[in-house]
């Protein structure tokens, strides 16, 4: 298996907020050290949502149990009931189940009953399959994507002042004015590694990098009020492929 490290432009076409301090009615962009930043967790959560958008278009049982992080009635049921079968045999103590290859999932002072040991191992199994959970992680493991923070150098600053509607009456609330602070830089960078995907992960991923290229990605606050859209520049997007001790040159994101 290779690695691969990204290096992904974006241009905003519209303000961006990733909230920082509020100060009464004032939210200011998040600021570390004095350089405004986009977290690497804005990133990966943008980049989630994306990719469970795309997952969504395939035929795949596995990924169609996925659901806000979890796994609805996955189809590995069966094989985790075979599994329980074995090491269900002196019943389900945990001290028992501890002395297992799954006693990971168990906590040595519970009792179980068969269907708590057949739900947990069935969803563990779901979460090692589903290229979602591979790529960005899970409740029980790290995924193999990580990005980094963004530091935003130079852009055109905007405060906005609000108000807020009130949904019966659909008039502006008294006393409800708020600012944001907006960031709209010519360009944002953000540097991906992604660790030895299988087959499926890096499908999935390649799919989440074109729609993100045909619809743009969404990041921060303001996404009911059209803040935060970015589109990828394909041109000077790039990746290099990391197989072992080598490190290919570095390429267009096209020839990926």
């Amino acid at each position: 298996m290779a690695s691969y490290i990204f290096r992904l432009y974006f241009k905003p076409t519209s303000p961006i907020l990733i909230g920082g301090i509020r100060e009464g009615t004032i939210t200011y962009f998040l600021d570390e050290g004095g350089d405004k930043i986009i977290p690497f967790s804005s990133w990966k959560g943008a980049f989630k949502r994306v990719t469970e958008l795309v997952a969504k278009s395939y035929n795949d049982p596995i990924l169609s149990s996925h659901l806000n992080d979890d796994h609805d009635n996955p189809p590995t049921r069966a094989e985790a009931e075979k599994i329980a079968e074995k090491i269900c045999e002196k019943g389900c103590e945990g001290s028992e189940l501890k002395k297992t290859d799954y006693g990971f999932l168990f906590s040595s002072g519970r009792t179980y009953t068969k269907d708590d040991v057949v739900d947990t191992i069935s969803k563990f199994l779901a979460y090692k399959q589903c290229p979602i959970e591979g790529i960005y992680g899970s409740k029980l493991f790290a995924g193999k994507v990580v990005f980094s923070d963004s530091i935003i150098s130079s852009s055109v600053l905007v405060q906005l002042t609000r108000t807020t509607i009130d949904r019966k009456t659909w008039t502006v609330k008294e006393g409800h004015l708020y600012t944001e602070e907006l960031l709209l830089p010519e360009k944002v960078e953000v540097k991906v590694l992604l660790r030895n995907p299988n087959d499926k992960e890096m499908k999935l991923w390649k799919e989440t990098l074109d729609f993100i290229e045909r619809l743009g990605l969404q990041i921060g606050n303001g996404k009911s009020k059209g803040q935060g859209m970015l589109t990828l520049d394909m041109e000077e997007s790039t990746f290099r492929k990391v197989e072992g001790t080598k490190i290919s040159q570095e390429e267009n994101i096209r020839k990926l």
